[in-house]
């Protein structure tokens, strides 16, 4: 009915007249004011875990190439490698941070490359990595200039491996 009196009209304006008139009703209309009508009540996820910062967030630490103390926490004392995030667990940005600073500490020769420092070797760890290997890393490096012979030089690596295991256990 209500096509045949649109194509009934001779003009354009008829139409439209037709079109608006109140006789045609949204089927969708009582339901479109009753949402608008509602409160929405946002509440916060029950499961969702909490966010931990990393621990050089947390504490504000400032990270700096010259601070190689901070630094050796997150390279490993056998290889001299930075470790990587699922080990230190810090964000990508102090991450960034710590790689850089390592990098910048190498080359300009505040820190080894090739081993951690031998006297931070006993810090505490900032993470729950701990470390599992000899302390002797990097001590007698100086072989030549040095009066200690082979054998002692073996039997202190020896005295370094009893002192590590003992620690472990």
């Amino acid at each position: 009915m209500f096509l045949t009196a649109i194509l009934a009209a001779s003009t354009s304006q008829q139409a439209r007249s037709l079109c608006r008139s109140s006789e045609w009703k949204s089927p969708h209309k009582d339901r479109q004011q009753v949402q608008q009508t509602e409160a929405i009540i946002c509440e916060e996820d029950p499961y969702k875990v909490a966010v931990e910062k990393c621990i050089l967030c947390k504490y504000q630490v400032p990270i700096s190439y010259k601070n190689v103390q901070l630094l050796s926490q997150f390279v490993s004392p056998n290889t001299g490698r930075i470790f990587g995030r699922h080990i230190t667990k810090l964000c990508e940005a102090q991450q960034r941070r710590v790689t850089k600073a390592v990098k910048r500490a190498i080359t300009m020769g505040f820190m080894p490359s090739q081993y951690r420092t031998t006297q931070f070797l006993k810090d505490p760890s900032l993470y729950d990595v701990r470390y599992t290997g000899s302390t002797a890393i990097g001590q007698y490096s100086k072989l030549p200039d040095s009066n200690i012979s082979e054998e002692e030089l073996l039997e202190m690596q020896q005295r370094a491996e009893e002192e590590a295991k003992t620690t472990q256990s």
